[in-house]
Protein backbone atom coordinates (compact mmCIF):
# COMPACT_ATOMS: atom_id res chain seq x y z
CA UNK A 1 0.00 0.00 0.00
CA UNK A 2 2.86 2.38 0.81
CA UNK A 3 4.44 1.86 -2.58
CA UNK A 4 1.12 2.70 -4.29
CA UNK A 5 0.92 5.98 -2.37
CA UNK A 6 4.55 6.71 -3.20
CA UNK A 7 3.92 6.00 -6.89
CA UNK A 8 0.86 8.29 -6.93
CA UNK A 9 2.82 11.04 -5.18
CA UNK A 10 5.75 10.64 -7.61
CA UNK A 11 3.46 10.80 -10.65
CA UNK A 12 1.72 13.90 -9.29
CA UNK A 13 5.07 15.56 -8.58
CA UNK A 14 6.33 14.84 -12.11
CA UNK A 15 3.04 16.08 -13.57
CA UNK A 16 3.16 19.33 -11.60
CA UNK A 17 6.81 19.84 -12.53
CA UNK A 18 6.04 19.42 -16.26
CA UNK A 19 3.09 21.81 -16.05
CA UNK A 20 5.22 24.38 -14.20
CA UNK A 21 8.06 24.01 -16.71
CA UNK A 22 5.62 24.41 -19.62
CA UNK A 23 3.99 27.62 -18.34
CA UNK A 24 7.13 29.33 -17.02
CA UNK A 25 9.17 31.48 -19.41
CA UNK A 26 12.68 30.00 -19.45
CA UNK A 27 15.49 32.07 -17.97
CA UNK A 28 18.15 33.31 -20.34
CA UNK A 29 15.90 34.33 -23.22
CA UNK A 30 16.14 37.78 -24.73
CA UNK A 31 19.04 39.79 -26.08
CA UNK A 32 22.35 38.85 -24.49
CA UNK A 33 25.38 40.87 -25.58
CA UNK A 34 23.55 41.96 -28.72
CA UNK A 35 22.50 38.42 -29.72
CA UNK A 36 19.70 35.96 -29.10
CA UNK A 37 20.39 33.25 -26.54
CA UNK A 38 22.10 30.08 -27.70
CA UNK A 39 20.13 26.89 -28.08
CA UNK A 40 20.61 24.13 -25.53
CA UNK A 41 22.38 21.02 -26.75
CA UNK A 42 19.12 19.42 -27.91
CA UNK A 43 17.52 19.04 -31.35
CA UNK A 44 14.37 20.96 -30.35
CA UNK A 45 15.72 24.44 -31.05
CA UNK A 46 16.92 26.42 -34.07
CA UNK A 47 18.77 29.72 -34.04
CA UNK A 48 20.22 31.98 -36.73
CA UNK A 49 23.25 32.59 -34.49
CA UNK A 50 23.93 28.85 -34.01
CA UNK A 51 27.30 27.43 -34.96
CA UNK A 52 26.05 23.83 -34.85
CA UNK A 53 24.74 23.09 -38.35
CA UNK A 54 21.72 21.08 -37.17
CA UNK A 55 20.51 24.03 -35.09
CA UNK A 56 21.32 26.76 -37.61
CA UNK A 57 18.60 28.50 -39.56
CA UNK A 58 19.37 31.47 -41.84
CA UNK A 59 18.13 34.88 -40.63
CA UNK A 60 15.52 36.83 -42.56
CA UNK A 61 16.68 39.58 -44.92
CA UNK A 62 14.75 42.84 -44.79
CA UNK A 63 14.71 46.28 -46.34
CA UNK A 64 12.58 48.31 -43.93
CA UNK A 65 12.60 48.68 -40.15
CA UNK A 66 8.85 47.94 -40.28
CA UNK A 67 9.76 44.33 -41.08
CA UNK A 68 9.42 43.33 -37.42
CA UNK A 69 5.91 44.78 -37.47
CA UNK A 70 5.16 42.60 -40.50
CA UNK A 71 6.29 39.54 -38.54
CA UNK A 72 3.94 40.55 -35.71
CA UNK A 73 1.11 40.90 -38.23
CA UNK A 74 1.84 37.47 -39.74
CA UNK A 75 2.00 35.84 -36.31
CA UNK A 76 -1.19 37.52 -35.08
CA UNK A 77 -3.09 35.79 -37.87
CA UNK A 78 -2.51 32.58 -35.94
CA UNK A 79 -4.68 31.65 -32.97
CA UNK A 80 -1.96 29.76 -31.14
CA UNK A 81 0.42 32.64 -30.31
CA UNK A 82 0.81 35.15 -27.50
CA UNK A 83 3.12 38.14 -27.64
CA UNK A 84 5.26 38.24 -24.51
CA UNK A 85 7.55 41.19 -25.22
CA UNK A 86 7.92 43.60 -28.09
CA UNK A 87 10.37 46.48 -28.40
CA UNK A 88 11.66 48.35 -31.45
CA UNK A 89 14.20 45.66 -32.35
CA UNK A 90 13.15 42.58 -30.35
CA UNK A 91 10.09 40.32 -30.32
CA UNK A 92 9.32 37.34 -28.08
CA UNK A 93 6.20 35.27 -28.71
CA UNK A 94 4.98 31.95 -27.36
CA UNK A 95 3.35 29.35 -29.60
CA UNK A 96 1.17 26.59 -28.19
CA UNK A 97 1.31 23.25 -30.00
CA UNK A 98 -2.13 22.10 -31.19
CA UNK A 99 -2.52 18.71 -29.56
CA UNK A 100 -0.53 18.70 -26.34
CA UNK A 101 -0.57 22.50 -25.76
CA UNK A 102 3.20 22.59 -25.20
CA UNK A 103 4.72 26.04 -25.40
CA UNK A 104 7.58 27.00 -27.72
CA UNK A 105 9.41 30.34 -27.50
CA UNK A 106 10.05 32.31 -30.70
CA UNK A 107 12.38 35.29 -30.68
CA UNK A 108 13.33 37.81 -33.33
CA UNK A 109 16.07 40.44 -33.26
CA UNK A 110 16.58 43.13 -35.90
CA UNK A 111 20.15 43.87 -36.99
CA UNK A 112 19.78 47.15 -38.88
CA UNK A 113 23.45 47.31 -39.89
CA UNK A 114 23.38 43.95 -41.67
CA UNK A 115 19.72 44.22 -42.72
CA UNK A 116 18.86 40.92 -41.03
CA UNK A 117 16.26 39.66 -38.62
CA UNK A 118 17.76 36.93 -36.46
CA UNK A 119 15.43 34.16 -35.32
CA UNK A 120 15.32 31.61 -32.55
CA UNK A 121 12.64 29.02 -31.86
CA UNK A 122 12.91 26.49 -29.06
CA UNK A 123 10.72 24.05 -27.17
CA UNK A 124 10.38 24.44 -23.42
CA UNK A 125 9.91 20.71 -22.80
CA UNK A 126 11.29 17.54 -24.23
CA UNK A 127 14.32 16.65 -26.25
CA UNK A 128 13.21 16.23 -29.87
CA UNK A 129 10.47 18.25 -31.58
CA UNK A 130 10.25 16.34 -34.89
CA UNK A 131 11.46 19.48 -36.67
CA UNK A 132 8.46 21.58 -35.57
CA UNK A 133 10.47 24.69 -34.66
CA UNK A 134 12.38 24.67 -37.94
CA UNK A 135 9.18 24.10 -39.97
CA UNK A 136 7.44 26.95 -38.16
CA UNK A 137 10.23 29.43 -38.92
CA UNK A 138 10.58 28.26 -42.53
CA UNK A 139 6.83 28.78 -43.04
CA UNK A 140 7.18 32.25 -41.52
CA UNK A 141 10.11 32.94 -43.89
CA UNK A 142 7.96 31.93 -46.85
CA UNK A 143 5.07 34.15 -45.74
CA UNK A 144 7.40 37.04 -44.91
CA UNK A 145 9.17 36.82 -48.27
CA UNK A 146 5.84 36.74 -50.08
CA UNK A 147 4.59 39.81 -48.18
CA UNK A 148 7.78 41.82 -48.74
CA UNK A 149 7.83 41.09 -52.47
CA UNK A 150 4.39 42.62 -52.99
Amino acid sequence: MKWVLFLIFALLAVGFYLIWKNVTVPEGLGVIRGRLASCPNKPNCVNSYATHTKQYIPPLAFHKIESLELIVKLLQEREDISIIKQTGHYLHVVVRTPKMRFRDDLEFLVDEKKLLIHMRSGSRLGYWDMGANRKRLEQLREDFTFMTEE
